[in-house]
C-alpha cells in the first residue's frame, strides 16, 4: 500500500505524487483509486484501480541517489541487448517499461542508440517504435534521476549523457 505524499514511478507516466486514495464510479460500480499526480505534468491526473494488482505492480519506488550513481558507473559496460525480431524487441522494450528494469532498459537504450546511427550512415531512419521507446525510456530515466538527485533535467541529462559517451 502507497501512501499519500509518496512519490513513485508509474510506468511511462514516470515520477509521481499519491495525492491520496478516492472512490469513483467509472465502470459501473464503485472503486478505489490511487490518485496520482506526475511531478513534470501537473496538468494530469491518473487514477489507477486498487484492486488491479497489474496496474498496481507498475507503481514502483525511486531508485536512490546511490542506485543512480550506481547505474551511471555501470552505464558504459552495459552491453546493447539488440533484439532482431521487431515484434520480441517491442515486447521487450515494453516489459522493461513496465517492470522498471533499468538496467534491462539501459542496455535496450545503448542497443537502438547503435542501432540508430548505422542507420544515419545508410541514409535510413529508426523504426518509429524504436524511437517512441528510446524517447519514452530516456525521459523516465532523467526524470527519475533529476527528482532523485534534485537536479533539473537539463544538468541530468548532461551527466547521463557523459556516461553514455563512453560507449
Amino acid at each position: 500500500m502507497f501512501s499519500q505524499g509518496e512519490t513513485v514511478i508509474y510506468g511511462v507516466n514516470g515520477v509521481c505524487r499519491v495525492e491520496g486514495v478516492t472512490q469513483m464510479d467509472m465502470t459501473g460500480e464503485k472503486k478505489d483509486y490511487y490518485v496520482l499526480k506526475p511531478v513534470f505534468n501537473g496538468r494530469s491526473t491518473l487514477f489507477v484501480p486498487l484492486d488491479s494488482e497489474k496496474l498496481i505492480g507498475r507503481m514502483r519506488p525511486l531508485i536512490t541517489e546511490a542506485g543512480i550513481r550506481s547505474l551511471a558507473k555501470k552505464f558504459p559496460s552495459i552491453e546493447p541487448l539488440w533484439i532482431e525480431n521487431e515484434d520480441e524487441r517491442k515486447a521487450r522494450c515494453a516489459a522493461a517499461m513496465a517492470d522498471n528494469d533499468r538496467e534491462t532498459i539501459l542496455a535496450l537504450i545503448k542497443a537502438i542508440r547503435v542501432h540508430r546511427d548505422r542507420q544515419s550512415d545508410i541514409g535510413k531512419k529508426l523504426h518509429v517504435g524504436d524511437e517512441r521507446f528510446l524517447k519514452d525510456a530516456e525521459k523516465l530515466l532523467r526524470e527519475e534521476a533529476s527528482f532523485v538527485l534534485d537536479e533539473d533535467l537539463d544538468s541530468v541529462l548532461t551527466f547521463l549523457d557523459e556516461k553514455a559517451k563512453a560507449v
